[in-house]
Parts: structure tokens; sequence; C-alpha cells
């Protein structure tokens, strides 16, 4: 059978004069103090005085006399009661400035009464793993106490503190390890006030103070002291690579260790996780980031200046190889805009009432689509046709070379007769007499002294320049056909 705490604390015997009967005593708030031993916390007092105010106190405070002041008290057990009564007191009822308490009998082992009360509050309070880790602690000292005392306690006195705490010997020995190793401040501002959750504190406390300190820094360096989200995984996570990178030797010329470590750790967890950079391989030496990187070495200040001119000026070239491919469609978007700008001039309209009348959404806003149509503003490849969302520029360029696969005009393809005064014709017509323009015709010709019915006429492709066709000088033109120009 296992060991029993709680029989061996039942069966030591009490050397002071209580007979077994507890009384109940009226005594003013005034006379009772608190035990400066007390290591639970004084949470949620405003809750409990208003529970008291409207229900009464259903259980008194237990209290022992102050042996250094007569007529003192110090409490025992019921500090958050008493510190609710206190509050209603400051809040102007009077009401509960006596508080019923139960006095315990002078003499006795103080260290076995407190005892007793821990292991019976054990399953009945609910405690914060700081609260368990002070509470273990004093039970351990209590424990030491009474075997000074005379109390003898088999086996290990980890076990039995454990059994008094209710916890197991594995969370008694990492509330332990976080009692004793995490950074005092850390533990203090976080730990105790129940901001930071105990395997995250275990974590920490397994690593160097500074190093504990440089975590909690970063997790709290958006002016929040709520720090529940820094999980256990991510402290473990930090800590190695803050350790790794702490022993890391410079590969500068100053050589040492590394003196950029708080900002590799910056940019390899800015996202709050361990990110996917250089920063997770170390030295800043080596690294393709160098250039653009805002937490660099210091160190590697001039070698970053010449790689960000390096990068600045192919980036340059780069850019300039890349116009000069998109050079013939941005002179194409170009032209596009130029002749929709002296349509719109010719036919007496504005452009954006007439994309509107057309159910064209224009692609550009009015201002700049204005210049574009002037022939002025910026045109980039990317930039939409005239025609907004309804044709594209591949688009265009498509149809344009089949129309000059088959040597008709796109009016043709697209089923529209025109007039002969219109810009395109149904299918080719051929025109009679003297053109009206410079330019390259296909022409039908015969000699001058053939006769029409007897010589069918010829046709080439020929120049008419200065009124003059580059025939043979009694070549006789009967009609021609303007060749389209070359886009």
């Amino acid at each position: 059978m296992g060991f029993d705490l709680a029989s061996v604390l039942k069966n030591v015997p009490e050397s002071g004069t209580n007979d077994g009967r507890e009384r109940i005593e009226y005594i003013g708030l005034d006379k009772l103090h608190d035990d400066p031993n007390n290591f639970y916390s004084l949470d949620g007092i405003k809750e409990l005085a208003e529970n008291i105010e409207f229900a009464g106190l259903q259980q008194p405070v237990r209290v022992r006399r102050d042996a250094e002041h007569s007529g003192e008290y110090i409490i025992v057990s019921g500090h958050r009661r008493t510190a609710a009564m206190r509050k209603i007191v400051e809040d102007g009822n009077k009401a509960f400035e006596t508080v019923p308490c139960i006095v315990e009998a002078d003499g006795g082992s103080e260290a076995l009464r407190e005892l007793r009360l821990i292991y019976a509050n054990s399953d009945t309070r609910r405690m914060s793993s700081a609260d368990i880790s002070k509470q273990a602690e004093r039970v351990e000292a209590l424990l030491y106490q009474l075997k000074e005392e005379g109390v003898e306690f088999p086996g290990r006195m980890r076990d039995h503190v454990a059994e008094a705490c209710k916890v197991s010997k594995s969370k008694l020995s990492r509330l332990k390890v976080i009692r004793d190793k995490l950074a005092p401040d850390i533990y203090a501002g976080y730990y105790e006030k129940g901001k930071l959750p105990e395997d995250t504190a275990y974590e920490l406390a397994k690593l160097p103070v500074d190093t504990q300190r440089v975590i909690v820094d970063r997790a709290t360096r958006k002016d929040r002291d709520d720090i529940r989200y820094l999980y256990s995984s991510r402290v473990k996570d930090q800590g190695a690579d803050i350790q790794r990178f702490s022993k890391m030797a410079c590969r500068c010329e100053q050589g040492g260790t590394c003196a950029n470590v708080l900002n590799m750790v910056d940019k390899l967890y800015s996202n709050g996780w361990r990110g996917y950079t250089h920063c997770g391989s170390g030295c800043c030496y080596d690294c393709d980031e160098l250039a653009t990187c805002s937490k660099c070495c210091s160190r590697m200040a001039e070698v970053k200046a010449q790689k960000k001119a390096e990068n600045k000026e192919a980036k340059a070239a780069k850019a300039a190889a890349q116009a000069e491919r998109d050079r013939p469609a941005v002179d194409a978007l170009r032209l596009m805009w130029s002749r929709m700008g002296e349509a719109c001039k010719r036919a007496g309209v504005d452009y954006n009432e007439v994309c509107d009348e057309a159910d064209i959404y224009a692609a550009l806003p009015p201002k700049d689509a204005a210049k574009l149509l002037d022939g002025d503003g910026k045109l980039t490849a990317d930039t939409r046709t005239p025609f907004g969302y309804v044709v594209g520029r591949d688009t265009i360029a498509r149809l344009v070379k089949l129309a000059d696969l088959l040597g008709c005009s796109l009016d043709y393809l697209f089923g529209r007769d025109v007039p002969e005064s219109g810009t395109g014709t149904a299918e080719p017509k051929w025109q009679t007499g003297e053109p009206p323009e410079d330019g390259e015709y296909l022409v039908r010709y015969r000699a001058a002294d053939d006769a029409e019915t007897e010589c069918p006429d010829l046709s080439d492709v020929r120049t008419f320049c200065g009124g003059v066709w580059s025939l043979f000088p009694d070549a006789v033109v009967t009609a021609w056909y303007r060749v389209p120009r070359k886009r």
C-alpha cells in the first residue's frame, strides 16, 4: 500500500490547548493582518465583494493570535474574503467592519496547522500554475520543518510534496525548473500574473536568462504585455537559433563572434513563426538578399552598397532590353490611339461619349485617354487599346494578318458594305483614271497598239510616282487597285 500523507498528518499529535471544539469570534477588520507567507493570488476581489454584500459571508475566516502583538490576529485562511470585506467597508457599508472568525488554539505546531490547511484546500481551490508552484515550495518548507520537529516521513520528500499539492511528480519537477531558472522579471511580470503558459515558461527556463529576455522582448515589442500566444514550440525554435547564432564565427574581416544575432532573429521570426530566409542558415556574408535586406550586418555595409549598385545597373539594363523588345507593340498601340483621336475629331464626337454609345468600356481614365488620343502620354506594352475591353492588341494583330493573307479588308471579312466614299470596300474594286497619291498599286495594263479585244491585259504591282507609272513608255494602264500599306 502506498504512503498516505493525510494519515501521517492526522496522527501527529498537537500540544496546544484546543479541546476539539471551534468557536466563532467577531473581530474588527483593523485587527486582522495578512500572513506574509500567503502564496495564493488575490484576484476577483470586486466580484467576491459583490457576492458577500448580497448573500453575506458564508464561511468564517480562520485566524491565529499574533504572538508579537497582543490583540492582533494573523489570517490563516480567508485572505480573499477579508480583502473583499475591506473593499465593502471602503465603499461605505459599515456592516462588515467586524468579521466572524475561527481562532485557532495557541500552541502546537504552526507548520502542522498550515500544512493541514493546504492539504484540505488542494482539491477545492482553483489555482494558477504559479500558485501551485508557490504552494509546492511552501509545502516542502513545512514538511522539512515538521521533520525537524520529529515527524517521520517515509520515502522521498518530493513524493510527499506532490501528494499534498495533488500534482504529478513530473509537473512538480517542471514547476521547480520554472521557479529556479526563469528570469525574475519574466516570472513576476508574466508567469506569476497568469500571462505566460506553463509549457512556454518551462521552455524559457531551460534557456540562459539573456536569451529568455530576447525572446520575451520580441514578443512584447508592439506594446503588448499579453504573451499567451508565445507558444513553447516557438520559444524552442528561437532559443536554438539564438544559441547557434551566438556561437557562430564572423566571416568578415573583423572576425570574432557574430554581431548581428538580434537582427537575424528579428528577420527570421518577423511573422511570428520561423520563416524561410537565408537567416536560417546564418551569416550575411554569402546572402543573396544582402542588397535589399534592412536587417543585414553593419559590417557588410560596403559590400551591400556595391551589390545594391550592381543590382540597380542590372535592373536598368534589363528594363532597357525589355523596352526595346516592347517597342513594336508600343508603336502599334500609339498608332491605334492616334488614329482613334483623328477619327473622333473628324466625326466631331467625344471619345468617351462615343465609347458609351457603342457599348465599349473605356480602358483608361478620361484624363489619360485624352493624352493618348492627341499622340502624347505614356504607353507600355500592357496598355489597353482604344477599343477598351472589347478587343485586345493580340486579337487585332491576328485579324489584320488574316486580312493581309486574303488580300481583302476587314470590312469585307466582317460583312460590312461601305459606300464608294468610305475608307474600305466590301470587296476589291478596280479603279480607273489617275491615282490620287503616290504609292504601290496592282495595275492592269497593255501596249498602246494592242487591240483591246485580241490581247488580254497584263497585271502586275507597279509604282505610281509624280504622275508616272513604272511601266514601259507606251504602256496604257486600264485599271488599278491600291495595295494595302504594310503596318
